[in-house]
């Protein structure tokens, strides 16, 4: 055996192993978990009705149920992540933990019979496409998935994966300090859904985004993070999550600038 094939054989073996994406059809769906179609009534992150919060009842399926049927081996001692890769480029990431602790919905229609569209007031986008499926979450009587937004409530969904915990670890420089290291978990949290590093993420922005970042001073990352739109006016990016209190919220920022600083 040369040398060369056992390095190629090294280099697979150390690869995290992953479920390959399952492509999901509403058709498929309806089929194969016709007989737990059920309503959940939500409050809508994306955009509000009249500065007062839009109540919206969709149609879909209960994660948990569909995780376990397609993922039946699989999932039941999983601890890494659910991604939800939609065709607009974003990435949806849920930890396997909150999904078991959380009710969540892939919805594909509105029990109303209305368009299953919705204005992203954030993203400055109007009567966007949900199909063919749309995460949400029984956030109703939740203040802590209320806090989150719109965090986690990929639409455009048409697959779906899981990834184990180690998926990412190339993704923090390893000589990078404690703090910066500490800087990945929020990154990935509001960040890494439309940016990718060296490939991974979300691809709603093309570019890597160690190349966005690149030459930008403390200051001006900050301020492109908390409000983008006063850096260009009409940008689809939204600011860090506005629900958080002023403190918290500058110390999420804080965070993700020194992780951004170490790329």
């Amino acid at each position: 055996m040369s040398f060369h094939y056992v390095v190629i054989l090294l280099m697979l073996f150390a690869l995290p192993l992953q479920a390959a994406p399952f492509e999901l059809t509403p058709e498929q769906v309806r089929r194969d978990l016709g007989s737990s179609i059920s309503e959940i009534t939500v409050i809508e992150p994306h955009t509000q009705c009249e500065k007062l919060k839009c109540i919206v009842t969709y149609v879909g399926v209960p994660l948990r149920t569909l995780v376990e049927h397609y993922y039946p081996e699989e999932w039941r001692d999983f601890s890494g992540e659910i991604h939800f890769i939609a065709r607009d480029g974003y990435l949806g990431i849920v930890a396997a933990g909150k999904a078991r602790e959380k009710d969540a919905y892939l919805t594909f229609a509105r029990v109303d019979g209305n368009p299953f569209v919705v204005d992203n007031n954030q993203q400055n986008e109007r009567k966007v496409p949900l199909g063919p499926f749309y995460l949400v979450w029984d956030n109703v009587a939740d203040s802590n998935l209320q806090q989150m937004g719109s965090y986690g409530w990929p639409y455009q969904v048409d697959q779906i994966q899981l990834v184990p915990e180690s998926f990412y670890s190339g993704l923090i420089p390893p000589d990078a300090p404690p703090d910066a290291q500490a800087g990945f978990v929020p990154f990935k949290t509001y960040c890494l859904g439309c940016h990718n590093i060296n490939g991974v993420g979300g691809r709603k922005v093309g570019a890597d985004i160690k190349l966005l970042v690149h030459g930008k001073t403390t200051g001006e990352l900050r301020r492109w993070i908390s409000d983008p739109r006063s850096v260009r006016s009409g940008t689809a990016m939204p600011p860090l999550n506005e629900n958080l209190d002023e403190k918290e919220r500058g110390r999420v920022i804080d965070q993700i600038v020194k992780f951004l600083g170490v790329l």
